[in-house]
C-alpha cells in the first residue's frame, strides 16, 4: 500500500520532467501575408445574399399560396419545406468533401456559379411577371 511519503516522492519525480517550452520549432510563416477581406465588400455581399434569400422565400411562399387549393395548402407547404431542408445535409457533406479535396475557393466558386445560374433561369419563368397565375399552362393532349 502506498504511503504518504511514497506518494510525495512520486509527485516530486513528476515535477522533474524537463519542459519543452522554447524547444519546439515555431510554425513557418508565409512569405507574403494574406490580404484581409475588405469590410465593405464582405458586408455588402452578406446583405445581398440575405436579401436574395428572403426575396426568394417570400416569392416562393406567395406563388405556392396562389396556385395551391386552400384544402391542400398545409400539406403542400409541409412537403416543400421537408424536401427543401432534407437535402441540406447532403449538400453540406458534398461541399465539405469538395473543400477537403480541392481547397475552399474552388467549391465555393462552383456553388456561387450554380446559385447565379438558378437566378438567371428564374428570370425566364412566369413567376417574374406581375400575375403569374394568369399565364396559360400548356396542356398535353
Amino acid at each position: 500500500m502506498p504511503t504518504a511519503e511514497s506518494a510525495g516522492q512520486t509527485a516530486a519525480s513528476h515535477s522533474r520532467v524537463p519542459s519543452l517550452r522554447g524547444k519546439l520549432p515555431r510554425p513557418a510563416t508565409p512569405a507574403t501575408p494574406r490580404p484581409k477581406p475588405l469590410p465593405a465588400a464582405s458586408g455588402s455581399g452578406r446583405i445581398a445574399f440575405w436579401f436574395g434569400l428572403m426575396l426568394a422565400a417570400v416569392s416562393s411562399m406567395s406563388l405556392r399560396q396562389m396556385v395551391t387549393p386552400d384544402a391542400l395548402l398545409g400539406r403542400v407547404t409541409a412537403a416543400f419545406w421537408t424536401i427543401h431542408h432534407s437535402l441540406a445535409p447532403l449538400g453540406a457533406a458534398a461541399l465539405t468533401a469538395s473543400a477537403d479535396r480541392f481547397g475552399a475557393s474552388r467549391p465555393l466558386l462552383a456553388v456561387a456559379v450554380i446559385y447565379l445560374g438558378v437566378v438567371a433561369v428564374a428570370f425566364f419563368t412566369p413567376i417574374r411577371g406581375r400575375n403569374p397565375e394568369d399565364v396559360p399552362v400548356p396542356t398535353t393532349g
